[in-house]
């Protein structure tokens, strides 16, 4: 499959925005060939677990059904920009690219370092396309992009 796949985005935002009714509606699939193989959103506001980012809860999920930490092979798509700790999940499960509808960083307002700085230290290369369909993830949220 070549990534980005618009149609699995728009599918993205419209199970995320069915899924939610949190504050931050952020969701993410993982991708196998051309076929979803996991699905998540974020949990934070419900689980009151700072960990348990839409990225975090798929990669989670696919690991345990697979019974391995290696996702090679898979791509991630996400509704926001991963923050550096899903970045990092994603590095250390090796997951092979990842496809990012909203660069939200202004909006979280935590941590403002840009998913490349860190894959540039990963020991394998992962890809990275973003924003993609920024304005269609808008839709999610009442959310704005940033002023340039």
């Amino acid at each position: 499959m070549k990534h980005p796949n618009e149609k699995i985005m728009l599918e993205l935002i419209k199970y995320t925005r069915i899924r939610t009714k949190n504050k931050i509606r952020v969701g993410a699939f993982i991708i196998k060939g051309n076929k979803i193989v996991a699905k998540a959103i974020s949990t934070v506001f419900i689980s009151e677990d700072p960990t348990a980012h839409g990225e975090i809860n798929v990669i989670k999920k696919l690991a345990k059904k697979n019974k391995s930490r290696n996702l090679k092979g898979h791509w991630i798509y996400t509704t926001m920009i991963p923050c550096p700790m899903c970045t990092s999940a994603i590095a250390w499960s090796e997951l092979d690219g990842i496809v990012y509808g909203l660069d939200g960083r202004h909006l979280l307002q935590q941590l403002d370092l840009h998913p490349k700085e860190i894959l540039k230290t990963s020991k394998k290369e992962i890809k990275l396309i973003g924003p993609f369909l920024d304005d269609e993830c808008l839709t999610i949220n009442t959310y704005k992009k940033k002023n340039k």
